[in-house]
């Protein structure tokens, strides 16, 4: 996994910081998808603070709330998502939410998770209703 691009350095650091994420993810997609054998990679990326928000207040992310995203959304194949809320975290639930997929249909899950316990058990698709 990779975190937030954070091994990934711009190849133009004057640029702007939308150009310079940009750079980043089509080098990093260049880098693993160019040698015969294909490397899967696995990015972390952060949620803004409006998302944060939107979350608490309707259960669920959306794309739009990657923070700098726009170039993360264009360039990956699948963006997912996984969403606590206090409750949540309290009785070692989660959401399990697919933002992208290409050539898939979007699904979303509830799932049994616990870092503690290295638990993740999805147990019913769930609906964004």
């Amino acid at each position: 996994g990779i975190d937030q691009l954070t091994f990934v350095d711009p190849t133009d650091e004057r640029a702007s910081r939308p150009n310079q994420i940009k750079q980043m993810m089509h080098d990093l997609k260049s880098m693993i998808s160019e040698d015969s054998y294909r490397v899967p990679c696995f990015l972390n990326h952060q949620i803004n603070r409006e998302g944060l928000a939107a979350a608490e207040k309707f259960g669920h992310l959306e794309m739009r709330h990657l923070a700098e995203g726009s170039e993360a959304e264009r360039t990956a194949d699948f963006v997912l998502s996984l969403y606590q809320n206090r409750e949540s975290l309290m009785y070692g639930r989660a959401l399990l939410q697919m933002l992208k997929g290409r050539r898939v249909a979007i699904k979303n899950w509830d799932i049994t998770w616990s870092l503690a316990s290295g638990l993740a058990r999805i147990d019913r698709e769930a609906s964004l209703v």
